[in-house]
């Protein structure tokens, strides 16, 4: 049996050695979030603290590392084999419409939901290689900025800050094509979505860097010494400065593309835990950090930023790893493809009802008429008196008739015949239901159909055809008061 809400399948799961590993890791993630977050407060205590922060950064990227290696070994989910109890599983009785099909691509359909979420836990992980890249280079800053040589702290600075933003910008463009996964805005299979999406945002992610090596090479150590320029060595203000704009730059690409994400699962087809939602935004917002730890006076503010990420994202973790056994992620994608089928053909009956409504309320056929017709026996002409509401049409007709007999007579009659009639789109529908003679004498008199097009509201033109197939034409002209 599953179990389905998050608190219990954590509790259910607990003993499996990598659940456990990831759980131990946020909560020693927790911890040392609170502790430098205690530390980050030195300047507003009134006692100094010793503490080694080098410490924190080493434990910090060492927790990260195997949170990482985690992630990367996980295997993929299973895939739902399909049938009729599979079916009958994520739609008891079919009593969802959008479930029911008529053409027999019940088979078809879970097979895309199984590659969706093959496709969704690929880039997912591919996430976490990005991230792999940037704590490799934050872990490799660190060691360079503690040989304490003034040259390679110099050129280590122009090159790490590129390589930090490149894996960070990475990191965005895989959870933007995870938000695509999620929002179906791409093609039927892989093949479409690496070739079309991915290097598209792949080119982006080239030209951004292009630009940032070419801006940071202009300020680099060689070019001020070549060129015997000074601006660089006044107090590192330049590669300091440039430093921070990028990272910003990376934490905004960051922080929409993680916001993004996290808006897909805001889903009454996943109904995500609301405290695991505002922990995934709250990692968002952490993204606009810059990560150079040597820009923070003391080192503790950004040692608590990149531990309580670190905790945030064991819980990003453990979310995903319950969406994929609980088999929410793959109802998702069952049912997104079913309703945005229903939802495409439902807007197309609504928007054109809201055509036809609009189209409706351009016309006020309301008033006294005057009809002419000539059909194949005689010719009509008298007063129409007709009421519309909506786009329903009453009224009451008075002909004149001149009919030609087959003696070749004329039989002049009068008539009084009551209408209903319906407006569609520009066309409307009249029929007789009922008629009396008022002059005259006339036998088997067979009541009229008219079918016109409204030129306006003034005129009226169209065919009338009666019950034996007698057909004719007719305008309509309203009297003017």
């Amino acid at each position: 049996m599953i179990t389905d809400s998050f608190g219990r399948w954590l509790i259910a799961r607990i003993r499996d050695p990598k659940i456990s590993a990831v759980v131990i890791i946020g909560f020693l993630s927790l911890i040392l979030s609170v502790a430098t977050g205690f530390f980050s407060l030195e300047r507003f205590l009134f006692f100094e603290i010793s503490v080694n922060r080098n410490l924190f950064i080493y434990t910090n990227s060492f927790l990260h590392f195997v949170l990482i290696v985690i992630v990367l070994f996980w295997p993929l989910p299973q895939k739902v084999i399909y049938n009729e109890v599979n079916l009958n599983y994520f739609n008891y009785q079919k009593h969802l419409t959008f479930f029911k099909s008529s053409d027999d691509k019940d088979e078809q359909i879970f097979n895309q939901a199984n590659d969706r979420v093959y496709i969704y836990f690929k880039y997912w992980k591919k996430i976490w290689a990005g991230w792999l890249g940037l704590y490799i280079v934050v872990l490799v800053n660190q060691l360079l900025l503690e040989s304490h040589i003034p040259s390679i702290i110099e050129y280590s600075q122009f090159l790490v800050g590129t390589f930090e933003n490149f894996f960070n910008n990475l990191a965005s463009l895989y959870f933007i094509i995870c938000f695509l996964v999620l929002s179906e805005l791409f093609g039927k299979s892989d093949f479409e979505l690496r070739h079309i999406n991915f290097h598209q945002l792949l080119l982006v992610l080239l030209v951004l860097t292009f630009v940032e090596v070419t801006i940071r090479f202009l300020f680099s150590p060689m070019v001020n010494e070549y060129f015997n320029i000074d601006l660089y060595y006044i107090s590192y203000g330049p590669i300091d400065d440039l430093n921070l704009f990028f990272s910003i730059i990376s934490g905004l690409i960051a922080v929409i593309a993680i916001a993004l994400f996290t808006g897909r699962f805001d889903s009454k087809l996943i109904n995500a835990p609301l405290l695991i939602l505002i922990l995934l935004y709250a990692y968002a917002g952490l993204q606009i950090f810059i990560r150079d730890f040597h820009i923070d006076p003391n080192g503790f503010l950004m040692i608590w930023v990149v531990n309580t990420a670190l905790f945030l994202k064991t819980i990003f973790l453990l979310f995903t790893i319950w969406l994929t056994e609980t088999k929410r992620l793959f109802f998702y994608f069952l049912a997104v493809n079913r309703i945005h089928l229903y939802i495409r053909e439902e807007w197309y009956k609504i928007k054109g009802l809201f055509i036809t409504t609009e189209k409706i309320q351009q016309y006020d056929l309301t008033g006294e008429w005057e009809i002419l017709e000539e059909y194949q026996s005689g010719r009509t002409k008298g007063d129409v008196v007709l009421t519309q509401d909506g786009n329903k049409l009453s009224g009451v007709l008075i002909l004149n008739d001149w009919m030609h007999t087959s003696d070749g007579k004329v039989n002049i009659f009068t008539i009084e015949e009551r209408v209903l009639g319906e407006i569609i789109d520009d066309k409307v529908n009249i029929e007789g239901i009922e008629m009396k003679v008022i002059y005259g004498k006339i036998d088997n008199y067979n009541l009229d159909a008219w079918e016109g097009t409204i030129l306006n509201n003034e005129n009226i033109v169209g065919n009338s055809r009666d019950a034996i197939g007698v057909t004719g034409n007719f305008i309509l002209k309203k009297k003017t008061k």
